[in-house]
């Protein structure tokens, strides 16, 4: 049985429900990247070098979090000796969020350079 407050809650939990206004969405939604003027002024070439330089940043050489070895020391030394070591166990999840909106603004610079190759038409001879 759902009370007068659950239904005043509906909102919060869903916002796409209460309204389909910008305002009201909890998540960006994906937009194409363009790219930009400057994009336009270059040759295919460097177009392509860019490209080159920045798909190395969208590689991300942290370990698996079961796969870190200091999250397994955290852990036993939170255990047995200092429990303020099992703080440590938090930074790994925090990383990786920092460290996946790093790689996705860099996918989306290499989409946007991609979308000027195609717009002036490099790939044909």
């Amino acid at each position: 049985m759902v009370t007068t407050y659950g239904y005043l809650l509906l909102p919060l939990l869903f916002p796409m429900l209460a309204s389909a206004g910008e305002l009201h969405q909890l998540y960006s939604r994906p937009e194409a990247p363009t790219g930009t003027e400057a994009d336009y002024g270059k040759t295919c070439a460097v177009i392509e070098q860019e490209i080159a330089a920045l798909m190395p940043l969208t590689y991300s050489k942290k370990p698996a979090f079961e796969k870190d070895p200091y999250v397994g020391t955290a852990a036993t030394v939170g255990t047995v000796a200092f429990p303020v070591a099992l703080t440590y166990l938090a930074y790994p999840i925090a990383f990786d969020h920092v460290e996946q909106n790093q790689i996705e603004e860099v996918k989306v610079r290499i989409e946007a350079l991609r979308q000027v190759k195609a717009s002036k038409h490099c790939f044909e001879d």
